[in-house]
């Protein structure tokens, strides 16, 4: 009992911590995430103790479905198409010699979004990134990349008025990966979490837009470390 207690406050802890009332991407739509943002990761993801590396440079050029969840407790699952903009680091003995992987990757990713309800003119959501899927050909042979099955990769969301017409997008993530190096036989997850923050993507975005959201966005505090049981 004293463990799940502790479970339970992690998670909770995680996914509602308050909202910034900056950062996040301005936009004229409710979609999440809104086509003027990208995902950016904080940190590399690191597999067999820096053995392998997953630079994050960005996830963006969004495209696809958004219908969100509007009555508190309802579920929707979403899923749309991006592009990962990176770099994959191999060290010896992974690789024979150090490689850098240049990557401009399609890729799919699925999202569950369970409303939270509307208060004070804020939308918030719990989110919970349960798939990513790598559709090019960008990868060594033999190398994939997934979210893993066996972490859970929690977040939040909030979708708040600014003004009439423009609306303020936050959604924060913390992301766990898996790799494979033997074509999916077996699977590494990574050694630790990062977290993906939902940013203005520079080339949508009005000047005006990206002043107003550049800023440190806020964090989820806590780590969900347990199991998933999907």
């Amino acid at each position: 009992m004293t463990r799940f207690c502790i479970i339970a406050l992690i998670l909770t802890t995680h996914v509602f911590a308050a909202e910034s009332t900056t950062g996040g991407v301005v936009s004229k739509s409710k979609s999440l995430p809104p086509k003027e943002g990208v995902w950016h990761g904080d940190a590399p993801h690191l597999f067999f103790g820096g053995q392998a590396a997953l630079f994050c440079g960005s996830h963006g050029t969004f495209s696809g479905g958004f219908e969100l969840p509007q009555r508190r407790g309802e579920v929707r699952t979403i899923r749309y198409r991006a592009t990962f903009k990176g770099e994959l680091q191999l060290k010896p003995p992974l690789a024979q010699r150090p490689q850098k992987i240049a990557l401009d990757e399609p890729i799919l990713m699925t999202e569950r979004v369970i409303s939270q309800g509307k208060r004070d003119e804020i939308q918030r959501f719990t989110t919970e990134l349960i798939a990513v899927t790598f559709r090019g050909s960008g990868l060594p042979q033999n190398v994939s990349i997934r979210e893993s099955p066996r972490r859970r990769s929690m977040g939040k969301a909030s979708i708040a008025t600014d003004a009439p017409g423009s609306h303020r997008i936050q959604s924060v993530y913390e992301v766990w990966l898996e790799i494979s190096m033997d074509g999916g036989k077996t699977w590494q997850v990574a050694d630790n979490a990062v977290t993906m923050s939902l940013m203005p993507d520079v080339k949508t975005a009005k000047p005006a837009a990206i002043r107003k959201s550049l800023t440190t966005p806020e964090r989820p505090t806590g780590r969900a470390t347990v199991e998933r049981n999907r």
